[in-house]
């Protein structure tokens, strides 16, 4: 099921709380019942206006990085630890707003 791949499994979970720790959103992490789609809209709303687009895009970025992990694992046999798919995620949001794709601001909150 795909809430359990990219939200509900202990993999994922540590994925999206060490992300979302990193930009100070920890308290936004999804617990081991939530949904993709209930959480990312109840979590959403709990971030302040200016800064929705930025924890959008993240979670977007998050769960492509954890559903390409998968697909790792599966079909290549090969596998990461959620401490490295974070680094690679964190990677990726620094290139996102060094390409002007998401504001530096929004996302950190500075």
């Amino acid at each position: 099921m795909v809430d359990h791949l990219l939200l509900q499994c202990v993999f994922s979970r540590e994925v999206w709380f060490r992300s979302l720790r990193r930009l100070g959103w920890s308290q936004l992490a999804p617990t081991p019942v939530d949904s993709l789609t209930v959480w990312w809209l109840r979590s959403r709303k709990k971030v302040v206006k200016v800064r929705r687009k930025a924890f959008d895009s993240l979670c977007f970025l998050i769960s492509r990085s954890l559903w390409l992990e998968r697909n790792s694992r599966v079909f290549r046999g090969a596998s990461c630890l959620p401490g490295s798919l974070v680094v690679s995620i964190s990677d990726s949001v620094l290139l996102w707003v060094s390409a002007g794709l998401v504001d530096r601001s929004a996302l950190l909150g500075v």
